[in-house]
């Protein structure tokens, strides 16, 4: 399953919350976040760990033929978390820091690279960054079981993200961050979006999600996690609706709840 996260203007934290989505996600398999955005990777930098193997590695994989299911994570990303158990691991296939080596990487096999994520077992989140029309990444959006698109609260860029929306055939959800004057119904109406989440402008949201990749207390104490928790756990639950990842077993719920003592004060 691909899960694409974009912007339409600024920087909302595009790259953050698709880290936050990815280890979130209660699906239990593989999750994967995959770097995509065209103006270059920074997860690797940021969070001070090698670029490879990385994007140019699975493209590889792609141009062998031998994406499949059977294929190691391990020769194209980093696992993150190592100690966590298998339902909670998290890879990430880092892009290269130049702009244009990121593209050149995707400019000839992002479509048959997208279909494979699309059709695979595991969760795929695509960080696509701002997105732009011809880019060659622009495909991983078209080709996506879902669309995240991320965008501030101002008007401008909401007008803007009413367009985007329209423009995207297949499910779109959107995440409006910071205090805007509508409420969430109000915006899916505007946006036409099928899902829509308000969260504020969280300080330090690098730093939060980084967190995530220890495993830290206070990560999963932070209120960014708990919101990562409950978009997360919507985007699932409309997966499985739509027949995209199969429903947990009887019994089990999709994911476990926050605990009291991992919920912010």
């Amino acid at each position: 399953m691909l899960v694409s996260v974009s912007s339409v203007k600024g920087a909302p934290g595009v790259s953050s919350w698709s880290l936050l989505l990815a280890a979130a996600w209660p699906h239990n398999a593989d999750r994967v976040l995959v770097e995509a955005d065209g103006s270059g990777g920074i997860v690797a930098a940021r969070y001070d760990f090698p670029m490879a193997p990385g994007v140019t590695d699975l493209v590889s994989q792609v141009r062998r033929g031998s994406f499949d299911s059977g294929f190691a994570m391990d020769t194209v990303g980093r696992l993150l978390r190592p100690q966590t158990p298998q339902e909670e691991q998290l890879w990430v296939v880092p892009a290269p820091i130049a702009s244009h080596e990121s593209l050149a990487a995707w400019a000839n096999l992002a479509k048959p690279a997208a279909t494979a994520m699309a059709r695979d077992r595991r969760l795929w989140v695509s960080d696509c960054g701002r997105v732009w029309s011809g880019s060659p990444v622009e495909v991983l959006i078209t080709s996506a079981n879902r669309n995240v698109i991320i965008s501030d609260d101002a008007v401008p860029s909401l007008v803007v993200l009413q367009s985007r929306v329209q423009s995207i055939q297949g499910k779109v959800a959107i995440i409006v961050v910071g205090s805007p004057k509508h409420t969430e119904a109000e915006l899916q109406n505007f946006t036409g979006a099928d899902m829509v989440w308000q969260v504020p402008h969280f300080n330090g949201l690098a730093e939060r999600a980084g967190d995530v990749i220890t495993n830290s207390k206070r990560a999963r104490r932070s209120k960014a996690w708990q919101a990562a928790l409950r978009i997360a756990h919507d985007l699932a639950e409309d997966a499985i609706l739509g027949g995209q990842v199969a429903a947990p077993p009887v019994g089990q719920a999709p994911h476990d709840p926050p605990q009291p003592e991992q919920v912010a004060s």
